[in-house]
């Protein structure tokens, strides 16, 4: 199995704080992101970060996806 570190970075200040939800051992906000293995964009992420929403609702984009790491 192919292996590879993602290195994020979102906007903390896009988070819609109401989908923030409380857990066993903190504070929670599910992600998700989208990421091109083969390719980078024009700004050198090979993905983005957006914050988990109801099917068909649009959140913005938090941030991009960055591989920084690839083994096995």
């Amino acid at each position: 199995m192919k292996k590879v570190g993602l290195g994020l970075n979102i906007d903390v200040d896009k988070i819609d704080k109401s989908k923030l939800f409380k857990g066993a051992k903190g504070t929670y906000l599910e992600l998700v992101t989208f990421v091109n293995l083969d390719e980078t964009d024009q700004y050198d992420s090979n993905g983005l970060v957006k914050q988990n929403a109801e099917k068909g609702v649009d959140m913005p984009i938090l941030g991009n996806v960055k591989i920084f790491w690839e083994g096995r």
